[in-house]
């Protein structure tokens, strides 16, 4: 009985874990966002801007969620048509067994 309570407790803590770092991720996300707007218009004026390397980095990780995103989206749709279509396809098939069928088979 132990056991399992401590395997729950170290389940439900996993998760708040999860939700404490992914509110942390959504929560610097966020500030970045607002760093880029802020300094989306300031004045360049040497080689190796470090705010300009810092948006450039921003853009970067952005196209790369958002590609993300759309590659998990697309696998994702391919796997539900996948499964509409094998469904239809069972349901148009299957005519069930010989006793659903009430048939009779004599030897």
């Amino acid at each position: 009985m132990t056991k399992d309570r401590s395997t729950l407790n170290s389940v439900k803590l996993k998760r708040l874990l999860a939700a404490i770092m992914i509110c942390l991720l959504l929560f610097v996300v966020a500030l970045s966002v607002f760093y880029v707007i802020e300094e989306a218009g300031h004045d360049c004026h040497e080689d190796h801007c470090p705010i300009c390397a810092y948006i450039h980095q921003f853009h970067k990780a952005t196209d790369n969620v958002a590609l993300g995103f759309i590659s998990a989206t697309t696998v994702l749709s391919f796997v539900l048509f996948l499964c509409v279509i094998s469904i239809t396809v069972s349901a148009n098939f299957s005519k069930g067994t010989l006793v659903e069928q009430k048939i009779r088979i004599n030897c």
